[in-house]
Order: C-alpha cells, then sequence, then structure tokens
C-alpha cells in the first residue's frame, strides 16, 4: 500500500492541481486504465468543496493498493453531508456527486469527531466495478 497526500487552497485554481496529481500517481501506481476516471471524479469533489464549503484548505489522499485506488478529499466543514442528486438535463451544474456514484466501484462520506471536517471519497479498480 502506498499513500500520497496534497494540500492545496480551497480555491478553484487548485482543481487543476489536484486532478494533474491524482492522476500522475494512479498512472505511475500501474492504474492507468483508471486515472482518467480518477482526474474527473476527484475534479468534481473538490469543486464541490470550494464551491460549498469555506475552509482555507483542501487535503486529497491517493491510496494505492494493488489493483485498485482510492481517493479522498478531505475539508475543514463541519457542513451537512453530501448525497448525491441527478439534475435536470438543462442544469448547468449538480451532477458531480452523482457522477462519483455511478462511476466509482465504492464510494462514501465521513465527518471528524467534532464534525470540524469531513471527507468525501471514492475507490476505482482495474477492470471496473
Amino acid at each position: 500500500m502506498r499513500s500520497y497526500r496534497l494540500t492545496v487552497p480551497n480555491a478553484p485554481d487548485s482543481v487543476r492541481v489536484v486532478r494533474d496529481h491524482v492522476a500522475v500517481v494512479v498512472a505511475h501506481g500501474g492504474l492507468g486504465e483508471v486515472a482518467d476516471t480518477a482526474r474527473l471524479l476527484v475534479s468534481e469533489l473538490v469543486t464541490n468543496t470550494w464551491r460549498h464549503t469555506t475552509g482555507p484548505l483542501v487535503t486529497v489522499i491517493t491510496t494505492l493498493r494493488g489493483d485498485r485506488v482510492t481517493v479522498s478529499v478531505h475539508d475543514g466543514s463541519g457542513a451537512a453531508l453530501p448525497t448525491p442528486r441527478e439534475a435536470p438535463p438543462e442544469a448547468g451544474s449538480g451532477r458531480g456527486l452523482w457522477l462519483v456514484h455511478t462511476m466509482a466501484s465504492a464510494w462514501g462520506v465521513s465527518r471528524g469527531s467534532g464534525q470540524c471536517w469531513k471527507s468525501v471519497w471514492f475507490e476505482l479498480r482495474r477492470g471496473g466495478r
């Protein structure tokens, strides 16, 4: 098992930095076939963080275990836990967590002690679900 941690400002410009970091880690970890999906899903989660939370930092942990990768996005928000929803076709946003729900092998949300932070994570496996 290998884990890689990246902490960035909770800002729009950080989305690109995080998605590139995760894609490189996943590809060089031997899971290149899921690198594009990991890039897309982590982009959605980090975008949700800067749109819906006010904490100054976002930490992304990418963990490689054999044929799978787990990516978790941690923020300093005690805000309500997110839930997936299917946005209407004309909506310009609102599909991020739904994409995670439908594309990941597994995913979840957790809250830290004292409800001072939350983490949204997903797992991808070589060969699909």
